[in-house]
């Protein structure tokens, strides 16, 4: 019996140093984002361009970004461990690191809350963790039970998405359909006009935008906040040049970096930006 317990012992404290010990490498904003979360981000030795989104993250080795990946660049860092976005790249690269014999497994990137409780679940499996696991969905259910709420309280309202990185002056790039941004925007309950207008982000004149009847206009930059310590920053109405008379109620600015990830930090910014717009409508009642 003693040398029963003792054996199981010393498997336990194995399981435990192998753990200790494990490096691993994120390639997708939404799975580093589920590491951190169960408080395995000590275990990280590398991650891509777009897993750098805090201080601590920002230290890491950059392995590029998810669709381009480089083997070199991620065999280097050691790795016992990889976790693959589904649309990691290049496919040859995702192939070599596979074939070293590094453990690694490929994850679904998520575009709704079971897809995202599900990611949850399988990373929780692989770090054996599914206590942690289970606590972060319970807690994922929640805020979206109060999101729900911000929306019934204040219905549909039509908002359109600039996105600052492309196009310039009157003929700004809007999010249609099939976009991060337009998800964002459903997620919000609200409406985007232009999403049953085109798909992807197309440049739009100024007559067109004003024409939409938009209350809320997003725009989506990579500025950090820092002073808030949130992804989003109220602005002046009159900032993105509309005519007095035609502007929108409401002009938030958004760091991509976090809004447009489908991650376990999505609740939280989005019930953050669900209540400032709230407050900006109501004074401007």
């Amino acid at each position: 019996m003693k040398k029963v317990i003792l054996s199981a012992l010393l498997m336990a404290g194995l399981v435990n140093g192998v753990m200790a010990e494990e490096r691993v490498i994120t390639t997708s904003a939404y799975i580093t984002q589920v590491v951190e979360a169960l408080g395995k981000d000590q275990l990280l030795v590398g991650a891509d361009t777009t897993s750098h989104y805090n201080e601590a993250l920002k230290q890491l080795p950059d392995v590029g970004y998810r669709i381009a990946l480089s083997t070199e660049g991620m065999l280097s860092l050691k790795p016992t461990l990889v976790l693959w976005s589904s649309d990691s790249g290049p496919k040859n690269v995702v192939e070599q690191v596979s074939k070293s014999g590094i453990q690694s497994y490929t994850l679904a990137k998520p575009s709704n809350l079971d897809e995202l409780k599900s990611l949850v679940t399988q990373i929780g499996e692989i770090f054996n963790e599914p206590m942690k696991s289970e606590a972060l969905n319970q807690s994922l259910e929640k805020k979206h039970g109060l999101l729900k709420d911000d929306i019934n309280k204040r219905g549909a309202r039509n908002t359109l998405f600039i996105m600052e990185e492309m196009g310039g002056g009157n003929s700004k790039s809007f999010a249609g359909g099939d976009t991060s941004a337009t998800a964002l925007i459903d997620l919000l309950g609200l409406t985007n006009p232009f999403a049953s207008q085109f798909r992807a982000y197309k440049a739009v004149n100024l007559e067109t935008q004003i024409q939409q009847n938009a209350e809320i206009v997003l725009i989506g930059t990579r500025k950090e906040f820092s002073e808030k310590n949130v992804p989003v920053m109220r602005k002046d109405v009159s900032s993105i040049g509309w005519p007095k008379q035609v502007q929108p109620k409401c002009v938030f600015e958004v760091d991509i970096s976090h809004v447009l990830v489908y991650g376990v930090r999505l609740y939280d910014d989005t019930l953050i930006l669900s209540r400032m717009i709230d407050e900006c409508l109501e004074e401007a009642k």
